[in-house]
């Protein structure tokens, strides 16, 4: 019902990890908007980019408290103007506080004191025999039978390699060269149709240059296909090598099995001691490209299934990474041309819901482990197959090319089919999934709402359909998958047999020598082609639509942040912020028609200003619509209106979190901006971490902030006091802490500038008043800030400026009398006369001073807990299986405990 307020208005959340992704995905979606920020004009836009980027992957120190603290849950979302810019400023602790904890330097282990990797300290042997592992696994139990055998604290960091900062870095690297090289091909393109174009010209005298369409080829566009193609083979070259030498060792192999059967077949007295000593001989070789074949096996396995997971870890890392820059309204801007999309401007939304990044992020990024284990079979198993062909021709003739011929031709393209397929329903599946995940996200998100309406059996319905068709796509997949492994296990004999027949039908011999040979290569055959190739094949295809997907939401808009331009403040010192003539949208800031000159779609001129000319704004939903306002230092100014007459947009506008279309948006120079979101963005961590945020501990300022926003009594009440760990998204507190928390967070922050969206909306009365008198007004105007404050508490406007909004425009400024006269009787005096009263002294407390009962109740409170009391940390249990967790297995299986027997 509020436009303005489009609950499809959602951005992502962030994934750090598949685990985090994994247990938000049962969360409510994560709104950029909701996150308190501070921004500062004292540097430039590209240097907030610079820090926040280089902090992705490290966070401040306390948030990596909190995260070893319960590693299995969701890191906070920075998708919110606290993304770009809290965490840069957290970063203002000690640079040694931030070592990496993934590196190769055993310094770096030792100060978290982990152990050494083992892979650092084993040799050569070790490395080749995979006895490296075994110094974890062979921890042995001392004393108490139950306790764990392997703690957390036994475990090593992982490898400087396998981290998410130098896989992101690589990833960065990597995708940056393809957008390069796809530039310089745009650039060849448009030069030589230019030259093209001019000598037309010139020869005819026709249209210029500039009106002559450039159709770039599908190389101009940057493919993320194949910048991880190329990476990968440039990268795993050397295990190349390996695979030639057990493809060779399983064909000789097969010749070494059929020599040595017939050194049997012979008379030891008609053999001469040379003959005798070459049965030694073809065993020892059978033995030898035994072990080489299982060397290979398991050394390819082992790096090709690291690279797949670091493909995964990058991947989900740069996925957290497009997360901190998109935006926090817009769900339906098209995305841009790019190979993915055959190089033609796709017309699906840029859905930047949690439920669909979750479902990249967890289901997506797993394709790389299989693509990564068999892609390189896509080149081996054919050239091995010839070499097969060849082999058997020479042990039993053109028989053997018959039953070839029909593993070739039937049942390789029977299998190419069911990979197609697979490809396929691939897609059809992920969509389905984002379709139900981002709707139980939003059914969690508004189920107050839904149990109010009584709405519960219509959400379970349509989630149920959903799941419905998701699982008949699954049970799809999983028949082809069953006529998949049907084929790999029949052709073997069904070649074998077709070979033998037709030899012996046409006057061949069969002897242990050919027979076994000809199995052996039939079954290195039929494991190569039907087995690794069709895994390949599918897992190349599923691994190509999901790295289609990333590359989509990579591309996705991002936010655009307007160059801060500074307010000159001749005429008026006290000038904080100038709005003119702005107008925003939510979906987007408008695009320029075909016949547009310009390169940017929303340039911003010297002044500030944003460049409309030729814009086009067709299908777009304005925010706010041609705003001229200025804001002075130590002034309130509160913002009123009905729901959805555009009060938060024009917050949202002056945080910078709505690009400008049109219109100028300056800001004093020097000066810093806080804002309070309307809802609140609540980390898994405890109270003070998530006021702190990551900045510097004062004790004077922050006990006066808790005092102030009433936080003193609820810490008497919490378990911990300010140590409490609220929970993924602040789960244990009320809708009233997490706003107070959030307003003494931006506080803490000493911001200039403080952006309040309603934050005494979820408070009683006594609080309300406490929070007005004793925060916005002694901690903000008293003390020199410009407050901003969207409200609906109309009786603490009082004397102050007043702007009145209505459909996203500005319709009075002035005192709230005009408002009321300028609102056509939607507002009266009583609202505003209602509660007058001053807040007491008690309620109220003094800002400069610390009061002794509040104080005594905070240090009470402050006392922590022995142990570790996190009511997320998940239960485990230490000792012998149980039997009842076997029978419980079976049990669950189709047929009971009775075919659960049978089958082992």
């Amino acid at each position: 019902s509020n436009k303005y307020f489009d609950p499809c208005h959602e951005s992502s959340s962030a994934i750090v990890d598949n685990a985090a992704a994994a247990a938000a995905a049962s969360q409510p979606q994560l709104h950029r908007n909701t996150h308190s920020t501070t921004k500062t004009t004292s540097t430039t836009t590209k240097e907030r980019i610079a820090q926040y980027h280089a902090n992705l992957v490290s966070p401040p120190p306390s948030i990596l408290k909190n995260k070893s603290r319960n590693p299995t849950s969701p890191s906070p979302s920075p998708s919110s103007p606290v993304a770009r810019t809290s965490i840069a400023t957290a970063t203002t602790q000690d640079s040694s506080e931030m070592k990496d904890h993934g590196g190769n330097n055993e310094d770096a282990y030792a100060g978290d004191g982990r152990p050494t990797h083992p892979f650092l300290e084993a040799s050569l042997i070790s490395k080749i025999l995979f006895i490296w592992p075994y110094q974890l696994m062979n921890k042995k139990k001392k004393g108490d039978k139950n306790a764990p055998a392997i703690k957390e604290s036994d475990l090593p960091n992982v490898l400087d390699q396998d981290t998410s900062e130098e896989n992101l870095r690589k990833f960065q690297e990597l995708w940056q060269a393809e957008k390069d090289r796809a530039a310089k091909v745009a650039e060849r393109a448009k030069a030589k149709a230019a030259a093209a174009a001019s000598g037309s010209n010139g020869d005819k005298g026709g249209r210029g240059k500039g009106d002559i369409p450039v159709v770039l080829p599908k190389g101009a566009y940057p493919s993320l296909h194949r910048a991880i193609i190329t990476d990968f083979f440039s990268t795993m070259w050397f295990v190349q090598p390996f695979m030639c030498a057990s493809s060779a060792a399983k064909l000789v192999q097969a010749l070494a099995l059929g020599y040595l059967l017939q050194s049997f077949e012979a008379d030891a007295e008609d053999l001469d001691e040379k003959a005798k000593g070459k049965g030694y001989l073809w065993a020892g070789i059978l033995v030898l490209s035994g072990f080489v074949v299982l060397m290979e096996h398991h050394h390819v396995f082992f790096w090709t299934w690291r690279k797949g997971m670091q493909y995964r870890i990058a991947s989900i890392a740069a996925i957290y990474d497009k997360s901190l820059r998109l935006k926090s309204t817009s769900t339906t801007d098209q995305l841009l041309p790019s190979s993915s999309t055959g190089g033609k401007s796709s017309t699906t939304s840029a859905t930047a819901s949690s439920g669909k990044i979750v479902n990249i992020a967890t289901n997506d990024v797993e394709r790389f482990l299989l693509a990564s284990l068999f892609a390189s079979y896509i080149i081996w198993a054919p050239l091995q197959s010839f070499a097969i062909l060849g082999l058997g021709w020479h042990v039993i003739g053109w028989s053997f090319a018959a039953g070839f011929g029909v593993l070739i031709f039937i049942l390789v393209p029977l299998q190419l089919w069911l990979s197609k397929k697979f490809a396929m329903l691939r897609t059809k599946i992920a969509a389905i999934t984002d379709e139900r995940v981002t709707l139980v996200s939003q059914a969690v998100s508004g189920v107050r709402v839904m149990k109010m309406a009584g709405w519960e059996d219509n959400f379970e319905d349509r989630i149920a359909k959903i799941r419905k068709a998701e699982t008949d796509q699954i049970e799809r997949v999983n028949r082809y998958r069953a006529l998949n492994e049907a084929i790999f296990y029949v052709s073997n004999v069904t070649t074998s047999v077709l070979v033998f027949l037709i030899h012996v039908g046409s006057g061949g011999v069969l002897t242990p020598r050919n027979v076994f040979t000809t199995m052996v290569l039939m079954n290195v055959a039929q494991l190569e082609i039907t087995k690794h190739l069709s895994l390949a094949v599918m897992g190349v295809s599923e691994c190509w639509v999901s790295i289609g997907r990333i590359q989509k939401f990579l591309e996705s808009p991002e936010l655009e942040i307007n160059p801060e331009v500074p307010l000159i403040c001749d005429d008026n010192p006290e000038a904080a912020l100038q709005i003119s003539n702005a107008t925003c949208h939510w979906n987007g800031s408008g695009t320029r028609s075909s016949s547009a000159t310009v390169s940017s779609s929303n340039s911003v001129s010297d002044n500030g200003s944003a460049d409309v000319s030729e814009m086009d704004t067709t299908g777009l939903v304005v925010a706010v619509n041609d705003v001229n306002l200025d804001f002075d230092m130590s002034q309130l100014t509160c913002i009123i209106g009905e729901v959805g007459s555009g009060k938060s947009a024009l917050i949202q506008m002056l945080a910078g979190e709505l690009p400008l279309s049109k219109g100028a948006l300056k800001r004093k120079a020097g000066t810093s901006l806080a804002y309070a979101p309307q809802d609140p963005w609540i980390m898994d961590g405890t109270v003070k971490e998530n006021i702190l945020l990551g900045r510097p501990y004062d004790e004077d300022t922050y006990e006066r902030i808790i005092v102030a926003c009433g936080l003193s009594v609820d810490f008497a009440q919490l378990r911990d006091g300010e140590d409490t760990i609220v929970g993924d998204r602040g789960v244990q507190l009320s809708g009233g802490q997490r706003a107070r928390i959030a307003l003494a967070r931006a506080f803490y922050r000493d911001a200039d500038i403080l952006l309040l969206d309603d934050p005494l909306s979820a408070v009683d009365s006594k609080v309300g008043r406490l929070l007005f008198y004793s925060a916005i007004i002694d901690l903000g105007i008293n003390r020199g800030k410009c407050v901003i404050l969207v409200t609906h508490q109309h009786q603490f406007i009082g004397s102050h400026r007043c702007i009145m909004m209505k459909m996203g425009q500005v319709a009075c400024v002035g005192s709230y009398q005009e408002c009321v006269s300028a609102s056509d009787g939607k507002m009266n005096f009583a609202t505003q006369n209602n509660e007058t009263d001053e807040v007491s002294p008690q309620d109220r407390g003094d800002g400069d001073k610390k009061p002794s009962a509040d104080t005594e109740t905070i240090q009470v409170a402050q006392k922590k807990v022995t142990g570790d009391q996190d009511d997320q940390k998940e239960q485990s249990l230490v000792g012998t299986v149980r039997m009842e967790t076997f029978l419980s297995y079976l049990k669950a299986m189709p047929g009971g405990v009775y075919m659960g027997i049978f089958m082992f």
